[in-house]
């Protein structure tokens, strides 16, 4: 730079240098990045989106399990996903609308009863949990499919829900791979969705992200301890 400029333009001063520094401070609040970053842009926007972050006010555990969960590392994968109709990765409208509203906050239905009897707020959080909701079977068996594609991509048959692999009460894991997966054992895998809001959980993730997948991936480790030598068993918790 200093050969391709004129020697007054590089000693002239910048007259919106000092009117940006004092917009980006405040903003952030903070000292300016050391003189090696002070020219990287993503030195002073982390320092921005830090201090935002830690200023808002979320209203109760609910809000700051939400925050918590829109920080953590991967949260924005989904939106990387090829929107592949045939891999039952494609969302619609209001798939889409749902899935951002949920993660900004935003209020999604009119206050209303459940069909359950319990009342349903703005943000829409009951349907997610309620035992009657339509949609959570629907979403079981989707993601299950996707799971068992995943296996079969890597030229690896399995089956969904068989029967007579572990428990005599009736109960089955999701999937199974009919070949040996590793090590001469047949993987088996058993999928839960626990809701982050849910009030159950609530207690947990509005103190650590993903709480309540690794309660989950526990209690399903525990119902499946029984299996026999031949099977490696995979709890998938989202």
């Amino acid at each position: 730079m200093r050969a391709m400029l004129p020697a007054p333009l590089l000693t002239t001063p910048d007259p919106f240098h000092d009117a940006a520094l004092s917009s980006w401070r405040a903003l952030d609040g903070a000292t300016p990045p050391a003189s090696e970053m002070a020219g990287r842009q993503r030195s002073r926007d982390d320092k921005v989106c830090s201090s935002q972050y830690d200023a808002l006010v979320a209203p109760g555990p609910a809000g700051r399990a939400r925050l918590l969960v829109v920080k953590a590392e991967g949260s924005g994968a989904w939106l990387q996903a090829l929107p592949a109709s045939s891999l039952g990765l494609r969302l619609g409208d209001d798939e889409m609308r749902i899935a951002v509203g949920l993660r900004l906050g935003a209020f999604l239905v009119r206050p209303h009863t459940c069909c359950c009897g319990q009342p349903v707020a703005a943000n829409g959080h009951h349907g997610l949990a309620c035992r009657r909701s339509a949609g959570r079977h629907v979403r079981h068996r989707l993601a299950n499919d996707v799971i068992a594609r995943a296996f079969r991509s890597a030229e690896v048959p399995a089956d969904l829900e068989p029967q007579g692999l572990l428990r005599g009460d009736g109960k089955r894991p999701d999937g199974a791979t009919l070949i040996p997966w590793s090590r001469g054992k047949h993987a088996v895998w058993d999928f839960i969705y626990p809701d982050t809001p849910a009030p159950s959980h609530l207690a947990q993730t509005s103190l650590a992200v993903g709480s309540a997948a690794q309660a989950a991936e526990a209690s399903k480790r525990l119902k499946y301890a029984g299996l026999g030598s031949g099977y490696s068993f995979y709890p998938v918790a989202i």
